[in-house]
């Protein structure tokens, strides 16, 4: 009897156990919910203050706007009918400056005003003495040249010591030439170092041919004034004149008279005229054909030389 009692009791304490707890559990989830449903409500409740928030911000933004306009055109300053005529008179004087002007505010007097001129305000032009000045700030530069060059000169003169005159071959001949100045408006003053060699071939003496050969270089200084004249912005002519001397070697060696031979060395007069067609290839840069007549003084026995040289070369502006 004790064993069943005890179980009846302890089945008996278990169900009611997990009835409590069933209930309980059960108003636990049913509070749980019920604040959830609350919080929910106030996250909504929330945000919508909040949009309420913003869109007051808005509005009083455009408020202030709107307020800072009506302001600004109130501080404005209105003309009146009086400022108007004025300034439409003030137009008129501008227009027609002999027109008189009368004054509208006092109908009872009215006085007409003298007409007056407003001279136009003269700009001074740079004075007689400004200009040169001016023209050569903006029209002079430096310039170098290097010309290569292929000559072709007369056949030379030799005096031997009984008198006779003896006629030399001479070949094609080279040379080179470096020249260094200032352009000013279309004028050129520089100098020219120039080195030219020329050979030397036969020898016709007394109506009878000798063989013999040799050459004669001359090392030339000269100064070099030219003009420029430009037919367009690519192409322009040059025309120049040179005068300087020359250190002239001259070296011959004629076949009967081995081992010895004629040799020559002097300071000669040295002149030249030359012409040089050019083209602008670039800003700083001339590419140029040139043709030059040159002398050269006698040294000793030997006669002066006169040379046609074709040259080509560059210019550059420094």
């Amino acid at each position: 009897m004790k064993t069943k009692n005890s179980k009846r009791f302890t089945l008996t304490v278990f169900l009611r156990t997990t009835f409590y707890c069933a209930c309980t559990l059960f108003m636990g989830m049913t509070s749980f919910a019920s604040n959830l449903g609350e919080l929910t409500e106030l996250k909504e409740t929330f945000q919508s203050i909040q949009r309420e928030l913003n869109q007051m911000k808005a509005d009083k933004a455009e408020n202030n706007l709107i307020e800072n306009i009506d302001k600004y055109e109130e501080a404005e300053p209105k003309a009146d009918k009086t400022d108007k005529i004025e300034i439409i008179q003030e137009k008129e004087i501008t227009k027609d400056p002999i027109t008189p002007i009368f004054e509208p505010r006092n109908q009872e007097s009215i006085n007409p005003i003298e007409p007056a001129y407003y001279p136009m305000e003269q700009v001074p032009s740079p004075s007689s003495d400004q200009s040169p000045s001016i023209l050569s700030k903006r029209f002079s530069s430096n310039y170098l040249i290097i010309s290569p060059s292929i000559s072709v000169s007369d056949d030379i003169g030799y005096k031997f010591t009984n008198g006779t005159t003896g006629e030399i071959d001479t070949g094609s001949g080279f040379g080179l030439h470096l020249d260094l100045g200032k352009k000013i408006n279309n004028w050129e003053i520089g100098v020219s170092l120039g080195f030219e060699r020329t050979p030397l071939d036969n020898l016709l003496w007394d109506g009878n041919l000798y063989r013999a050969n040799g050459d004669s270089i001359s090392y030339q200084l000269m100064f070099s004034p030219g003009y420029r004249f430009h037919f367009s912005d690519s192409f322009s002519l040059r025309t120049g004149l040179s005068l300087g001397f020359a250190n002239r070697h001259d070296n011959y060696e004629i076949e009967f008279l081995l081992p010895r031979s004629l040799n020559e060395e002097n300071v000669v007069f040295l002149g030249q005229i030359n012409f040089a067609l050019a083209y602008k290839a670039s800003q700083h840069t001339s590419l140029f054909l040139g043709y030059r007549y040159g002398y050269l003084g006698d040294s000793g026995p030997f006669d002066s030389v006169s040379s046609h040289v074709f040259e080509f070369g560059a210019v550059w502006d420094l």
